[in-house]
């Protein structure tokens, strides 16, 4: 099944990163394998206030999306993180993420 994600990083001092970002969904009939987003995006990815599109991933049909899983690699200089949201467009499911990503665990986030 075919994805397309939109991530948007918030407008706040150093809020981008060039740390590797990889995301799962969880959904009704499973969960999707984990990606990494940063080749996917054209040009620097995960910028202050940019909005970043992912088109066409082909994943794993996971039936309605209930969780995004959201890590990171925590790799370069300044790797914290703060993304806004991240949504589905297949699905218009949007998840608000709003709060610093600082580690390299597995977080949760359910949609809003």
């Amino acid at each position: 099944m075919l994805y397309c994600i939109r991530i948007k990083t918030a407008d706040k001092y150093l809020a981008g990163t060039d740390a590797n970002i990889f995301i799962s969904l969880v959904g009704e009939k499973g969960t999707t394998r984990e990606i990494r987003l940063n080749p996917l995006i054209s040009g620097d990815a995960f910028e202050r206030n940019d909005l970043d599109h992912v088109y066409d991933i082909d994943l794993e049909d996971v039936g309605q999306i209930k969780e995004l899983l959201l890590r990171s690699d925590e790799w370069g200089l300044g790797p914290d993180w703060y993304p806004d949201y991240i949504s589905v467009a297949r699905f218009d499911t949007t998840f608000n993420i709003g709060r610093w990503i600082e580690d390299k665990n597995v977080h949760r986030f359910t949609r809003s």
